[in-house]
């Protein structure tokens, strides 16, 4: 299931922004800073004069704002301005007259451009589940960069046109990095950590730029187990958890492996191994089982499972299990494969 990198109030994450014009370089009297450096489209960007060879504390400082005054004081350093739509230029330009006499002037042009990051794991979830599969210890999951670039003509540029520099942790991942380069696979290893994903996307040109980034966390696969009702299916609103009753003469329980790196529940790389009051039940292998009743007495039983994929990605594992209640004419349960 393809999700987005941050969820609820942030569908998606969005690091967008471009120069068209550097802020200033080693040995300028004069430059901009601007935060945050790589300001979305339709965003408020503050920009900040600085000079390492003259005092602007007490220099006449003006701002302008496409051609048109739009600040000016004593050590005015600081202009805030809310950029416009993707691909639209903003000109920012600033005059410092200091005590001495002397005028020093910048401008920057900034056109905001917006990379969206979407991740896709391999994680198993059920049909119809709403939320997102997580990556799963020693798993992987899918990234793509979603690109949004637009040239000062008004242009849409391709996805395939642009330069993606990805990094895994700060370092610079070479061979996924390239000309349309969109994608990227992250792997979980042993030890069990978080990963940092970040990518830069650039224009062929270099004149426009953006950037996203977000952080990975492995997650233990969980095991939940549901009621597969002969009419309904299997009642995914309702896990089995705690104490359940059977309160008719049969009930069929399913295993749901959540996260695990497997294309369907009944893989053979998944070992299921149940177990009845913590006996072995060395003959149910399958993730699903059948609770009988046998005679009237009353009674509880703890039904337990265990899922382990094979050698290969051995912290794949997870358990669960349910208390099972027989009230009155329960006796005992027994549990076979459902044929």
């Amino acid at each position: 299931m393809r999700t987005a990198v941050l969820s609820f109030a942030l569908t998606f994450l969005f690091a967008p922004g471009a120069l068209s014009a550097q802020l200033g370089g080693v040995g300028e009297e004069l430059q901009i800073v601007l935060s945050p450096e790589r300001p979305r489209a339709e965003s408020v960007v503050m920009l900040e004069a600085e000079s390492f060879g003259a005092n602007l504390d007490s220099a006449k400082i003006g701002w302008s704002l496409n051609g048109e005054p739009a600040l000016q004081g004593i050590g005015e350093k600081r202009f805030s301005v809310r950029l416009g739509a993707l691909g639209t230029a903003t000109a920012i330009s600033v005059t410092a007259e200091t005590r001495d006499g002397r005028q020093l002037t910048k401008e920057v042009v900034i056109r905001p451009a917006n990379v969206e990051l979407l991740f896709e794991s391999s994680g198993y979830t059920p049909p119809f589940y709403r939320g997102k599969a997580l990556m799963p210890f020693q798993g992987s999951a899918l990234i793509a960069a979603l690109p949004a670039f637009v040239n000062g003509r008004g242009d849409r540029l391709s996805p395939k046109e642009l330069i993606y520099t990805w990094k895994e942790d700060g370092n610079i991942i070479g061979d996924s990095s390239g000309a349309g380069r969109s994608l990227f696979v992250i792997a979980s290893r042993v030890p069990i950590r978080s990963k940092a994903v970040s990518v830069e996307v650039a224009s062929g040109d270099g004149a426009l730029m953006a950037t996203a980034g977000t952080e990975i966390t492995p997650v233990a696969p969980r095991l939940l187990l549901f009621e597969d009702h002969p009419l309904y299916g299997i009642a995914f609103h309702r896990a089995l958890r705690g104490e359940t009753p059977l309160s008719k003469d049969e009930m069929r329980v399913s295993a749901i492996p959540f996260y695990f790196e497997v294309p369907a529940r009944d893989s053979r790389r998944v070992t299921y191994s149940w177990s009845l009051n913590f006996a072995p039940l060395s003959n149910e292998r399958k993730p699903d089982v059948v609770l009988r009743r046998t005679s009237d007495r009353g009674g509880r039983a703890t039904l337990s499972l265990e899922a382990q994929y094979d050698e290969e990605k051995s912290f794949q594992a997870a358990r669960a299990s349910v208390g099972i209640i027989m009230e009155e004419r329960s006796l005992r349960t027994l549990l076979h494969t459902d044929s």
